[in-house]
């Protein structure tokens, strides 16, 4: 079943949106990382379901990004995001499993005190 999400905030920006929080219709947060721009130039994210609690801290570099996409995957709160427009995406359930390609190469905290390359 698809959702749509409207993008909260982008994080990191690299040429492209890189990682972004975003909101349901029901309010449930989600974590996207970009994983991959396939040969069309198509941007695939993997997107994690969280709790407000796990955003907050994620935010606050108090839990890492491998840890919470593999406890998302452990609960079903996985999802392959595509972007609509600026503000908006769609996320499907994702079916497959999270393998090297798709995680961080290194434990990943984020830093919110360095200032994003914006294009």
């Amino acid at each position: 079943m698809k959702k749509t999400l409207k993008i909260s905030e982008v994080l990191e920006y690299y040429d492209v949106p890189q990682l972004f929080t975003a909101q349901d219709t029901d309010g449930f947060n989600y974590l996207c990382l970009c994983v991959d721009v396939d040969d069309n130039g198509d941007l695939n994210y993997i997107s994690a379901q969280l709790s407000q609690y796990q955003l907050d801290s994620f935010m606050n570099c108090d839990m890492e990004l491998t840890y919470i996409l593999r406890f998302a995957e452990q609960k079903g709160n996985l999802y392959i995001v595509t972007l609509i427009d600026e503000e908006n995406v769609t996320a499907k359930p994702f079916n497959g499993r999270l393998t090297s390609k798709i995680l961080p190469e290194k434990p990943y905290y984020y830093n919110q005190n360095v200032e994003m390359e914006l294009a």
